[in-house]
């Protein structure tokens, strides 16, 4: 009978408590909007559309990548170059599946290759991305 009744009150005691945290007002919402934190803008690099203009560029260096949409790591390196902070660096990528012409002409067999032209010479070469290694890379490359 003890057992009986001491379940009984610590059940009562538990409702009470639960029944009194419902019973709690919400805090109002802060009416103040939290400030706005403006992040500085990236200077990204100069995409040029053609690799005809990148090619004719005098006095310059050209970052030249060859890739392909199907290609993986030809999407994570065009999208780390749009974030990066390649100010004036010319970069032109290139589609080998809708110019297989110009794969043949710089013996690209891997996706994706970079090059480096200087007054329309390839002066570097780089194939893969790894993000790290291809910063270092670009840096060497100025």
């Amino acid at each position: 009978m003890k057992k009986a009744a001491l379940v009984v009150t610590t059940s009562l005691l538990f409702l009470a408590l639960f029944l009194k945290m419902e019973q709690r007002e919400a805090p109002e919402p802060d009416p103040t909007p939290p400030p706005q934190v403006q992040e500085a803008p990236i200077a990204g690099p100069t995409f040029i559309d053609t690799y005809e203009e990148a090619s004719a560029i005098k006095d310059a260096k050209v970052l030249v990548i060859f890739g392909a949409d199907w290609c993986h790591y030809c999407t994570l390196l065009k999208e780390h170059l749009k974030e990066s902070d390649l100010k004036g660096r010319l970069v032109c990528v290139v589609d080998v599946e809708a110019q297989p012409e110009l794969k043949k002409k710089h013996q690209v067999r891997s996706l994706p290759t970079s090059v480096i032209l200087e007054n329309g010479k390839e002066t570097a070469r780089r194939v893969g991305f790894s993000e790290s290694d291809y910063d270092a890379w670009l840096e060497r490359n100025k």
